[in-house]
């Protein structure tokens, strides 16, 4: 499996069956594909930003990171999303789909699976997606 041959076929496979088919590429390909969870990036951002960094070849600089981690907080995402009036992310929605700015807080997801993706995330056992997404703890690991 590559990064290649995953993304032709996501159109057409659910929610679940497209994670967990990314995590299985990301844990076969680590120098060419990178999972990050938003679990991760708020426990520790600088470390997943460096992450990201080595991933893309490139060492910065301790100032360079913690401008990175303030540049990329949700706050600081959400006020320049606010200033333009969410020019950036319009047309990535569909009409009347709401912007995508919730709380900022992990965990969300649990929160908004139907009843039935709550079952389904339930029976992942085995499938590798209970380490990303484990149900009885708010961080995974």
């Amino acid at each position: 499996m590559t990064p290649n041959n995953v993304a032709c076929v996501m159109c057409h496979v659910t929610w679940f069956e497209h994670t967990l088919a990314w995590w299985r590429v990301a844990r076969a390909c680590p120098g060419q594909v990178l999972l990050l969870r938003y679990e991760d990036l708020c426990a520790d951002t600088r470390a997943q930003v460096a992450r990201v960094a080595g991933l893309l070849g490139v060492q910065p600089d301790g100032a360079a990171l913690d401008a990175v981690v303030r540049a990329s907080s949700f706050e600081a995402m959400r006020q320049r999303h606010e200033a333009t009036d969410g020019a950036a992310s319009r047309a990535m929605r569909h009409e009347g789909e709401a912007g995508h700015f919730r709380r900022g807080s992990p965990g969300g997801w649990r929160e908004k699976f139907t009843p039935e993706q709550s079952r389904r995330r339930e029976r992942l056992g085995g499938s590798g997606l209970e380490e990303l997404f484990p149900v009885t703890t708010g961080v995974a690991r």
